[in-house]
């Protein structure tokens, strides 16, 4: 007989030690269903050595400004400098170190030792602060140093996000790849910067990075001391189930509306995967897109985020991570109903899905096929018993209850079915809709009736290609069938408690996860009230095995200037109505005859032209590969986009968006009388029966953003003391379990 299955959340060593897991093989493991094998991203040096972290690949200091990151301190003024000086020449303000220091003579005369002491000294103190403020003291001008002064103490800090990712190794490997358990899978509140690199909210996942990828990481990647908490009342929402060798998680963003493909109207974009809030969840919207706590292999750009440093300075160490993603895989479990069998049978669905265009960058081609092995349902036996007669009398079975000599025994035959309708609305790029090779491998003595298949993905030169590959066993008798039952899931409302996100009425987006379907809830605008409660009406049906779970996942957002902000057209002719950044280029030319002018109007200069253009990536992130200093005109060119981002700034200022409550799977914090949640279906049939409609209730508590980071923080005491000041809102279901028939 087979191992049995374990719990989705119950620790498995295997991918921590030993040669089971390696870049060619892996156990058989309900928990992790799949693994990418002959990964050239893979540390080879793990298979080396698997029980020695020590000699594995180091994780990365976390400098990016070697890469081509910005510190604050690059800043150079342009603007108030330039403006303050224009005014003081036509005032006739003097503003040179000379010029100043004969008005100390003029306003302190004096030739006595006390004055000529005071006048010294300030003499002294003035050339000390000019030699701090200038390169040269005969550069140095007072109204370029006061305009220089202002300008960048307003700006400078937008250096971090000029660029605001760049990679961590230039050339060809920008591109790796990740695999492990998301600890978190959500579409962001905020995606910073607005302009033209963020074509929607990221999605983000946070990955516990697997043996063999730990290398990824950054030093900067651990902004919090796992199990540390912010105070009395706030707990961070920490990874949990970490390996020894990675204590923190790699964050992998994907632009959501580089998913929809290009050209899509962000006034009006709902990712694809997101059904509507109501009516049945079908087909068209089954991504199988991740929930928390399912295991994720990626493949993106690997990156500094350069917005994250510990410092100020050029020595601030930042988070590594992939952004923008460009692939994905995932699976589940779940009953299926193959034509070739009489009734849903038990099967992994294994879900991979790319898209390497319409992200900040496009990414370049990759491998022209993705090696995976994945596990299949167990069978009680490695034969199965085919009847040869076709009737039977009335009470028996089936036909090998009546004639028991009269049957075939073979093995089993893999039945496989393959989707790619869920992906349909990825349009205006070359795409592959080819299935992917199946190879069925067989099992060791030592783990009967467990099998595995090889499953290639030949994406050949595409750019897009998505599939579900559903793969289970012929059952003409419904020998493995019999387990199987059909569960329905009826959201009926949801009920908003007292959090306040906003002084008055509230815009909300709930994004609401069911075994790897979503849906979204949009509210009006202003139109959530305390103690309201929407109506959703959102189905779904479909088949479990009995040893198989129920995971119900909640995030969402409420929306403020920053969502009007991004829901602004990409371009337009239009400055003040579009988000896309531009770069200011002012040619300025003598005016005609003013050498004939007195001073200062001698040297007035008027445009001959202004540029005000919209701004490629290839012109923002410019370090060259090897270098590891900015050059003048690189910071020059920065400086100049911070002008054009301080507008946007002003615009989204104190209205930014907040975070919803989440709910996730197995997670605190939950409220008492709140449902079993990632519940085995034979645990829920024995809470609620068969055929017996069943309400139930799931708590999000409230959530905030944990400083600048990637993390997250939730009430703690409060929310364990059922604390209703910080409840955010409660879903309301109701859950049906039926004999699949």
């Amino acid at each position: 007989m087979p191992r049995k299955r374990t719990s989705l959340y119950s620790q498995s060593k295997a991918w921590q030690s030993g040669a089971e897991w390696s870049n060619t093989a892996k156990p058989w493991d309900y928990r992790l269903p799949f693994h990418r094998i002959n990964s050239p991203a893979y540390d080879a040096k793990v298979d080396d050595s698997p029980g020695t972290s020590s000699e594995w690949r180091k994780i990365l200091d976390g400098l990016g400004c070697k890469c081509g990151c910005h510190a604050p301190e690059d800043y150079e003024a342009g603007l108030l400098d330039t403006f303050f000086k224009t005014i003081t020449d036509l005032l006739g303000v003097p503003t040179s170190l000379d010029d100043l220091l004969d008005q100390i003579d003029k306003v302190m005369p004096g030739d006595d030792a006390a004055t000529k002491a005071a006048r010294d000294a300030l003499k002294k103190a003035i050339k000390d602060s000019v030699d701090q403020a200038s390169k040269g003291l005969g550069d140095f001008d007072l109204a370029k140093w006061l305009g220089g002064f202002i300008e960048t103490a307003i700006l400078k800090h937008l250096m971090r996000r000029l660029p605001a990712w760049v990679p961590v190794e230039r050339g060809d490997h920008e591109v790796k790849e990740i695999e492990g358990l998301a600890f978190n899978s959500f579409l962001d509140h905020r995606s910073f910067p607005y302009s033209q690199w963020h074509r929607w909210y990221d999605w983000n996942f946070h990955i516990i990075p697997y043996r063999g990828y730990q290398y990824l990481q950054s030093e900067g990647n651990r902004l919090s001391t796992p199990g540390a908490d912010v105070d009395a009342e706030w707990r961070i929402d920490n990874a949990f189930d970490l390996p020894s060798y990675a204590d923190w998680i790699m964050e992998c963003k994907w632009d959501a509306g580089a998913l929809g493909g290009k050209g899509n109207d962000p006034g009006s974009y709902v990712p694809p995967m997101l059904a509507p809030p109501s009516g049945i969840l079908g087909a068209a919207h089954d991504w199988c897109w991740p929930q928390p706590g399912q295991y994720v292999w990626l493949s993106g750009r690997w990156v500094y985020n350069c917005q994250e440093a510990t410092t100020g300075d050029i020595k601030g160490v930042m988070r590594s991570e992939l952004h923008p993603c460009g692939a994905i895989a995932t699976a589940r479990w779940e009953a299926v109903a193959f034509p070739e069998n009489p009734r849903p049978v038990p099967a992994i669905q294994f879900m991979f899905f790319m898209n390497r265009k319409g992200s900040y960058v496009d990414l370049p081609e990759g491998p022209d096929k993705y090696e995976f092995i994945v596990d299949l349902p167990p069978v009680d036996l490695d034969k199965v018993v085919y009847p040869v007669g076709s009737t039977h009398p009335v009470g028996a079975k089936d036909a090998t209850e009546t004639y028991p000599l009269n049957t075939l025994v073979v093995r089993p035959r893999l039945l496989q079915r393959f989707d790619v309708a869920p992906f349909a609305s990825v349009a205006n790029q070359a795409r592959v809709t080819e299935p992917p090779t199946i190879e069925l491998l067989k099992p060791t003595k030592d783990e009967r009736g467990l099998y595995q298949a090889k499953v290639t993905v030949n994406v050949g030169k595409a750019e897009i290609y998505g599939i579900v590959a559903s793969l289970g066993w012929h059952d003409p008798s419904n020998a493995v069938a019999g387990k199987v039952k059909r569960l329905r899931v009826r959201f009926d409302k949801f009920h908003k408690h007292k959090v306040d996100h906003e002084q008055f009425g509230e815009e909300w987006a709930l994004n609401v996860g069911i075994n790897g379907r979503w849906f979204q809830f949009k509210s009006g605008k202003d139109a959530m009230h305390d103690d309201t409660e929407p109506p959703l009406g959102a189905e779904l049906v479909l088949h479990l095995h009995e040893d198989d779970y129920l995971t119900i996942c909640a995030h969402g957002t409420e929306g403020d200037g920053e969502d009007d902000y991004i829901r602004r057209v990409m371009k337009s002719p239009s400055f003040f109505s579009d988000r896309s950044l531009r770069a200011l280029d002012i040619e300025f030319v003598d005016l005609p005859g003013a050498d004939k002018l007195p001073a200062p109007w001698n040297k007035l200069k008027i445009p001959k032209s202004i540029k005000f253009d919209h701004t490629e990536w290839s012109k923002i992130d410019t370090r060259p590969a090897g270098e590891t200093k900015s050059t003048d005109d690189e910071r020059k060119k920065a400086s100049g986009l911070a002008r054009d981002f301080g507008y946007q700034g002003i615009l989204v200022a104190d209205d930014h968006n907040a975070m919803l409550g989440r709910i996730s799977p197995n997670r605190q914090p939950t409220r008492l009388g709140d449902a079993a949640n990632q519940v085995q279906l034979k645990e829920l049939i024995a809470k609620i029966g068969i055929a017996k409609p069943t309400a139930m209730i799931l708590t999000a508590y409230e959530f905030a953003d944990l400083r600048d980071s990637a993390e997250a923080q939730f009430h703690d005491s409060k929310a364990f003391k059922g604390s209703d000041a910080v409840r955010d809102y409660t879903l309301m279901y109701t859950v049906t379990v039926e004999e699949a028939g």
